[in-house]
């Protein structure tokens, strides 16, 4: 778990080890899946499923601290809400920083 999570929800639940444990492996499984229909969306040109998956998948970050996994989605879901199909390659860009971004921070980096 990344420290920044960690110590929001320590701040908001308090240190009970697997309590924290349960948030987290929630939100990896949920975060995971949400990733997929989103790259769809970029793949497919839908900005609009775009704004509405990377919103999703923002308030899920915000739930659990994770600032900035929330920033990454919000930018996506701003791209999406302009609605201009030539930015969709900034979209790919975009969502593939985010993911990898997701990869380092499941790996403690």
């Amino acid at each position: 778990m990344k420290q920044q999570i960690r110590d929001w929800l320590v701040e908001q639940f308090g240190d009970d080890e697997a309590l924290l444990a349960e948030i987290d492996t929630r939100y990896r499984a949920d975060f995971e899946a949400g990733l997929a229909p989103l790259r769809d969306a970029v793949r497919q040109g839908d900005l609009a499923a775009v704004r509405a998956k990377a919103h999703a998948l923002k308030g899920m970050a915000l739930t659990v601290g994770d600032r900035d996994m929330a920033a990454q989605m919000l930018a996506l879901e701003q791209l999406g809400a302009a609605g201009d199909a030539a930015r969709l390659p900034e979209a790919a860009t975009r969502l593939a920083d985010a993911e990898s971004a997701w990869k380092d921070g499941l790996s403690g980096r």
